[in-house]
């Protein structure tokens, strides 16, 4: 039950039913979720130290906020870590390889079938895999928290993209060709094409997430776009340069 719990209150947060601060009533997620107060309890402390729910004692646990200041600094951390990965990736393992190509498959499904927090999962499991094989678990650990982070965006970024014609045939386009790339660095185990795939990765992310936020200013505002309204007035750079597609 603290699971199933888990999972259905992450997504809640992933897909932003659960707004960047909003508070976390213990007897509205009960009602929400058909679930008693102890499995409840229990994921509201796993999610927190997934890093997604704010707790401070004698404070009702809180959705942790995202404006621009956050998803900068994630982009950041979330580019950092990418160069981790392909530093200390270990070509060694036997199934790396395998399991990293069902998983692209997954991927790829989830984006033509529309999926944003599937999509989201895969991409999660995809990068977890690989920092995995390094058996260093402080790597692993820090690896599981900003990329579990990044789901919130990344998620985000399939929903809004979903609304736009032409861009879930292109993030599927994108999918592909980066899946191509990173396998072929992987299979000739350079360090250095790895890193170059993971960084052209990164930086795509980002400037997707920019041109999602930025195409919906003209629009209906929806759940998703009120809940990250400072983003969607702002324009979001980095290193001195402004990212687009």
């Amino acid at each position: 039950m603290a699971d199933l719990a888990t999972r259905l209150i992450r997504d809640r947060i992933l897909d932003l039913t659960l707004k960047p601060g909003a508070r976390i009533q213990e007897q509205e997620l009960i009602a929400m979720l058909g679930l008693g107060r102890t499995p409840i309890r229990e994921a509201i402390n796993r999610i927190s130290a997934e890093g997604l729910i704010d707790t401070e004692l004698n404070q009702t646990p809180s959705v942790r906020q995202m404006d621009l200041e956050e998803a900068l600094n994630l982009f950041e951390a979330y580019r950092a870590i990418s160069q981790l990965t392909a530093a200390y990736i270990d070509f060694s393992d036997a199934g790396l390889a395998q399991d990293i190509v069902e998983m692209q498959k997954k991927h790829r499904e989830a984006i033509g079938a529309k999926l944003p927090l599937d999509v989201s999962h895969w991409n999660y499991s995809i990068h977890l895999r690989l920092i995995r094989s390094s058996r260093n678990q402080h790597l692993i650990t820090a690896c599981q928290r900003i990329h579990n982070q990044a789901r919130r965006l990344n998620t985000l970024v399939y929903t809004l993209e979903v609304q736009q014609t032409e861009r879930p045939s292109y993030s599927l386009s994108i999918a592909e060709r980066q899946h191509v790339s990173f396998l072929s660095a992987l299979e000739s185990k350079s360090r250095s094409q790895v890193s170059a795939v993971l960084d052209d990765q990164a930086l795509t992310f980002r400037a997707r997430f920019v041109h999602a936020i930025e195409r919906g200013r003209d629009e209906s505002a929806d759940s998703l776009r009120r809940a990250l309204a400072g983003l969607a007035r702002s324009t979001l750079v980095g290193g001195g340069q402004s990212y687009s597609t």
